[in-house]
């Protein structure tokens, strides 16, 4: 049986940390494959394939829910911003992060 994605969080993520510029921080680790990540991850997250790399850093994004989630070797980061502005800044650094990294 799968492990829906609230409970995943729930179980996974924690440290949260509130109101860090404009956005919220969950932070966790897992030891479950990228595979079964993906799997938990709800629809309306979209993978940003240029800011993957393999399957040791995958990197989804929301606009639904103004949110970036980020796997990377374990490490789980849920950013969710507090307003449109915010994640729209933040969707511009992190794609300029990972172009050069």
């Amino acid at each position: 049986m799968a492990l829906p994605f609230n409970e995943f969080i729930k179980k996974t993520f924690k440290d949260n940390r509130e109101g860090i510029d404009g956005y919220k921080l969950y932070q966790g680790f897992t030891f479950k494959y990228p595979e079964e990540i993906i799997s938990l991850v709800p629809e309306h997250f979209q993978l940003v394939e240029e800011w993957c790399y393999g399957t040791f850093r995958l990197v989804w994004m929301s606009e639904k829910n103004l949110s970036i989630l980020t796997y990377c070797e374990g490490d789980l980061i849920l950013e969710v911003f507090e307003n449109v502005k915010n994640f729209e800044m933040e969707l511009k650094s992190t794609g300029e992060f990972y172009k050069e990294h």
